[in-house]
């Protein structure tokens, strides 16, 4: 679409814009307005030859149609309709239905990073999705919701799940909630991911100490018959230290060990990784590797207390 901006010269100024050099007088300067954010710089000098700059700021909102097909969006990797996203969070498959649920840290109303909640898209083969909106919102007192993990609880160790819920779609999330005593909280869903309940008793884990990061859970399921529900939950939680709780039901949590280096000292980083690997393809030769923040791992044993 074609637009112009007007203005009014006096007689002893000039205007560049682009290409084109406008002396004084009205101005009409007239130019093609493309899809999404466009800059249009104006250089103005007087007759003492004093240069000002001035920039100009247009934003085209994108049809439905045009939004996934925009020239500058990538169109194999996901990519939210608008505003800003980062880190994914929460991959979890739903096999009831078939669906991926992916989640992800989404800025609404912003072009940079802030005030983030969690984004929600949905795939039945991890190329085409679906964006639903936002999955979890912000806190009542408007805090954010930081990186967490998504799981199914089979077992319905929580509770949270009647029967009628089919086991693989007993969905559950563990976020994190910064502030100066950062905290990790539940949240279920009863409809097969499309909605969430944040848990009433959060939080279910609180930092150790106050001005220490503690983020990022990371939760799996380790098996073990000797439990009642033929295992237990573990959490690994980033931060100023790695930590380990374990867990029965998800909500009630044990510390167990801090990850240390070779040389005794504790690690820290976010977005923390824990996964279990058979050595050369033996299942009788077990390694577990911590990634930390996919930047270096740490290869060790899980050993039981």
């Amino acid at each position: 679409n074609e637009a112009f901006l007007r203005f009014t010269l006096p007689t002893d100024y000039v205007a560049q814009i682009g290409d084109l050099t406008y002396t004084g007088g009205t101005v009409e300067h007239r130019f093609l307005v493309r899809s999404g954010k466009q800059v249009l710089p104006i250089f103005v000098k007087n007759g003492k030859g004093d240069l000002t700059a001035f920039t100009l700021v247009i934003q085209r909102a994108l049809s439905y149609d045009e939004i996934y097909t925009d020239f500058y969006r990538p169109q194999y990797h996901f990519s939210v309709k608008k505003d800003h996203m980062n880190d994914p969070n929460g991959l979890v498959y739903n096999a009831t239905t078939g669906e991926y649920h992916l989640f992800y840290q989404y800025s609404p109303d912003r072009m940079m990073m802030g005030g983030q909640v969690w984004g929600h898209a949905v795939s039945k083969d991890l190329v085409c999705w679906t964006e639903l909106g936002i999955a979890i919102d912000r806190e009542p007192d408007g805090g954010k919701i930081y990186s967490g993990s998504a799981v199914i609880d089979y077992h319905n160790t929580t509770g949270f799940f009647t029967e009628d819920i089919p086991p693989a779609s007993r969905m559950v999330i563990m976020y994190t909630v910064p502030g100066s005593v950062e905290k990790l909280c539940l949240a279920y869903s009863l409809d097969d991911g499309y909605t969430w309940i944040k848990y009433t008793g959060n939080p279910v884990l609180s930092s150790y100490k106050a001005g220490n990061t503690f983020r990022d859970p990371k939760v799996l399921w380790i098996e073990d018959p000797e439990q009642p529900n033929g295992g237990l939950w573990m959490v690994v939680v980033g931060g100023t230290e790695i930590r380990l709780y374990t867990s029965s039901d998800l909500v009630h949590w044990r510390y167990n060990s801090t990850i240390k280096d070779l040389e005794g000292k504790n690690v820290s980083s976010e977005c923390p990784e824990l996964y279990r690997l058979s050595v050369d393809g033996n299942e009788n030769k077990v390694k577990w590797v911590y990634s930390g923040a996919g930047l270096f791992y740490i290869v060790g044993d899980l050993i039981k207390d």
